[in-house]
C-alpha cells in the first residue's frame, strides 16, 4: 500500500469517528438544561405534563434554535456551530414526540392531533431550513430522515390506540417492535450508503461527507434508540406493568447499521468501514443471549417470544445468519465462514435456550443439512478445506443420531473418517490439497506399522477381517495419492 492511500485511508478513518463531532457542545448541553428544566417544573406534575404546555415549550424553544441556526449562518458564516444547532433540532423532535404520550394515553383522540400536528412541524421546520440555508440534501437522503420523522410521531399513534382498545397481545408487539421498525428505517438508506465519493450529490455547505448528512442519522439513530427505551416506561408504567426493556431489542437497529458500513465500505473501497460493518453483527452473540429475565413480566415476554417465534437467541442468530448470507450474496468472501459458523450454531438453540447454560443437543438433521451445503460448495468450486469441513460435519451428525452402532463396527467410526480424510487429498488439487498429499506420504506409511504391529495387541476384540480391511483401504488410497501426485 503507498504513502498517499494510507493517509487516504487514515483520513476518511477520521472523519468516521467525527460523524457525532459538535464544533461548540455548549449548544448541546443548554439544551438539556432547559429540557431537563422544563421536566423538573411540569413533567412532574400530571396536570400540567397533559395539559400541553411542556409541548407548546418545546415546540418554542425548537423554534428558536432553528431561529439562532439561521442567523449564525445567514449572518455570521459559522458553519460548524450552525451544524451543532441542527443537530440539537434532530434530537428536540424525539423530545417533542415522547412529550405527547401522557395526552395521548389520557385523551387519544387529542394525542392523535397533536402528534400528527407534531409530525407536520417537524417535517415543515425542516423543509425550511433546508430551503432558507440553502442546505442540499439529497433525495436518497431527504425521504428516509422524513420516513425516520413520520416513525418517530406515528407509531405512539398506534400504540395508543392498540391499548386503548385493550388489545395487550398486539401492544407487547408494537412497544417491543419499535426498534425492528426502526431498522426498516434506516435501512431506506442503503441507496444512499452505495453512493460512489464522484457520485455523492453536493450540499451546498463546507461538511465533509460523511461528517454531512451522516452525523444526521447518527443522531436519528441515538433518538431511537432512547426512544426504544421510552417507549416501554411511557406505555407500561403508566398501565401499572414494570417495563423491561433489555439490550437485546436493539439488536435490529445494530443489524441495520452494520449494513449500512458494510455498503459505505464497498462503494469507497475502504476495508476498514467493510470489516467494522462484517464485526459489528458480532454483539448479537452478546445481546441475544439475555437469559430467562430478571422480573417476572421480562421472563412472561420471552417465553411468549419463545412460544411464538422464537427464543431471543434463536431470533438473533437467524438474523446474524440472514446479515451474513446477505454479505455473502455481495461477494463478501470472508462471510462464508460466518455463515457457515452461525447455521452450525442454530443446531444447539432451541426455544428453551436462553442463555449460554442452556444450549440444546446438537441436532443431526441440521448438521448433516449445514454438511450437506458445504459439501456442494466443495464439489462446485474444488475445495479441499470446505470438503474437510464437510467431513467433520458428517462425522459430528452420525456422531449425535443416537443411532446404536454394532460391536463390529466401533472400529470403523473412528478410522472411515480418517480414511475419508485421506482420500480428500486425492480427490482435490488446490494448495491445501497438495500439502495434505505431502503430509500424507509420511503418515500412511506410520498408520500402516501401527494397525498392522499395535493394534492386535492393544485391542484384542478387534477382528482380524477389519485389521486387514484397513490396511487394504490404506493401500488404496496410498495408491489414489501416488496416482494424484503423477497426474
Amino acid at each position: 500500500m503507498t504513502t498517499s492511500s494510507t493517509a487516504s485511508s487514515a483520513d476518511w478513518c477520521s472523519a468516521i469517528l467525527k460523524i457525532a463531532y459538535t464544533q461548540n457542545p455548549f449548544y448541546l448541553v443548554g439544551t438539556f438544561l432547559v429540557v431537563f428544566g422544563l421536566q423538573q417544573c411540569l413533567g412532574s406534575e400530571p396536570n400540567l405534563a397533559a395539559s400541553g404546555l411542556l409541548v407548546s415549550l418545546l415546540a418554542l424553544y425548537t423554534v428558536l434554535l432553528a431561529g439562532m441556526a439561521v442567523v449564525i449562518i445567514r449572518y455570521g458564516r459559522v458553519w460548524e456551530d450552525a451544524r451543532t444547532i441542527l443537530l440539537v433540532i434532530v434530537l428536540l423532535f424525539f423530545m417533542l414526540s415522547a412529550s405527547l404520550d401522557v395526552v395521548l394515553l389520557e385523551a387519544p383522540l387529542l394525542g392523535t392531533c397533536l402528534l400528527a400536528a407534531g409530525l407536520l412541524f417537524a417535517i415543515g421546520l425542516s423543509e425550511s431550513l433546508l430551503r432558507t440555508l440553502r442546505i442540499g440534501l439529497a433525495a436518497q437522503y431527504r425521504w428516509p430522515f422524513y420516513a425516520m420523522l413520520g416513525l418517530l410521531f406515528l407509531h405512539p399513534i398506534a400504540t395508543a390506540w392498540v391499548s386503548y382498545y385493550a388489545l395487550y397481545s398486539a401492544r407487547t408487539w408494537a412497544i417491543y417492535g419499535f426498534p425492528t421498525l426502526a431498522a426498516l428505517a434506516l435501512l431506506t438508506l442503503l441507496p444512499a450508503a452505495r453512493t460512489r465519493a464522484e457520485e455523492e450529490p453536493p450540499t451546498g455547505t463546507p461538511w465533509r461527507w460523511p461528517l454531512y448528512p451522516w452525523s444526521l442519522f447518527v443522531f436519528l439513530t441515538l433518538g431511537f434508540i432512547i426512544r426504544s427505551w421510552w417507549v416501554p416506561i411511557s406505555f407500561e408504567a403508566i398501565l401499572g406493568v414494570e417495563p423491561c426493556f433489555r439490550p437485546f431489542f436493539l439488536l435490529p437497529i445494530v443489524l441495520a447499521w452494520s449494513a449500512l458500513l458494510l455498503e459505505m465500505g464497498r462503494a469507497r473501497e475502504n476495508l476498514v468501514t467493510q470489516g467494522l460493518g462484517l464485526a459489528l453483527p458480532l454483539l448479537g452473540l452478546i445481546l441475544g443471549f439475555p437469559g430467562e429475565g430478571s422480573t417476572k413480566l421480562e421472563a412472561a415476554l420471552y417465553s411468549g417470544l419463545a412460544g411464538s417465534v422464537g427464543s431471543p437467541p434463536q431470533l438473533a442468530v437467524w438474523s446474524l445468519l440472514a446479515f451474513y448470507a446477505w454479505a455473502w450474496l455481495r461477494k463478501e468472501a470472508v462471510a462464508e465462514v460466518f455463515v457457515i459458523g452461525l447455521a452450525l450454531l442454530t443446531s444447539v438453540i432451541g426455544r428453551q435456550t436462553f442463555d449460554w447454560q442452556t444450549l440444546a443437543s446438537p441436532q443431526p438433521l441440521i448438521l448433516a443439512f449445514v454438511a450437506g451445503g458445504v459439501l456442494a460448495l466443495a464439489v462446485s468450486r474444488k475445495s479441499t478445506w470446505r470438503a474437510v469441513v464437510c467431513g467433520l460435519m458428517a462425522v459430528a451428525a452420525a456422531r449425535f443420531s443416537g443411532a446404536q452402532v454394532g460391536s463390529g463396527l466401533w472400529f470403523w467410526q473412528w478410522h472411515a473418517p480418517l480414511l475419508a480424510f485421506l482420500a480428500i487429498a486425492a480427490v482435490f488439487n488446490d494448495d491445501l490439497a497438495r500439502f495434505l498429499r505431502q503430509l500424507a506420504w509420511r503418515v500412511v506409511p506410520a498408520l500402516a506399522v501401527v494397525a498392522a504391529l499395535l493394534y492386535p495387541w492393544a485391542m484384542p476384540g478387534l477382528t482380524e477381517s477389519a485389521i486387514v480391511g484397513y490396511l487394504a483401504l490404506l493401500l488404496l488410497v496410498s495408491i489414489a495419492l501416488w496416482q494424484r501426485e503423477k497426474g
